[in-house]
């Protein structure tokens, strides 16, 4: 049981850490679109979805 607990422990951070990394990949790219049509408005979506998740 204590192995299951100290696997859980190491997994579910990386697994966190992994999810964020992706996920501020897809904002970068979403933003990268968004200033090649410069559109401010779909940014502040994207800032607020964050701060969700956060």
């Amino acid at each position: 049981m204590i192995l299951l607990i100290e696997l859980q422990a190491v997994l579910i951070p990386i697994q966190v850490t992994r999810f964020q990394l992706e996920f501020t990949h897809s904002v970068r790219s979403q933003q990268r679109n968004n200033e090649d049509k410069r559109i401010e408005r779909p940014k502040l979506h994207v800032t607020k979805q964050s701060d969700h998740l956060l």
